[in-house]
């Protein structure tokens, strides 16, 4: 799974910026950049958390990083 590419992707699809999707998930933005740069990763609930911020299903979601 491709975190970076699902979420630029979803962005560029989807609409929203990287700033407004940390602040719906309460997240600060360095947490999402370092999920981006694969430092660190997102739990199951998070995950779903961008799916529903994109109004995908998250398998849809994940599959936009493949």
């Amino acid at each position: 799974m491709n975190l970076s590419k699902s979420v630029k992707v979803a962005i560029a699809y989807k609409g929203g910026t990287q700033k407004s999707l940390a602040e719906s998930m309460k997240v600060t933005q360095a947490t999402l950049t370092s999920w981006m740069k694969g430092k660190t990763a997102p739990n199951a609930f998070q995950i779903a958390q961008m799916a529903v911020y994109f109004d995908m299903k998250v398998s849809s979601f994940i599959e936009l990083g493949e």
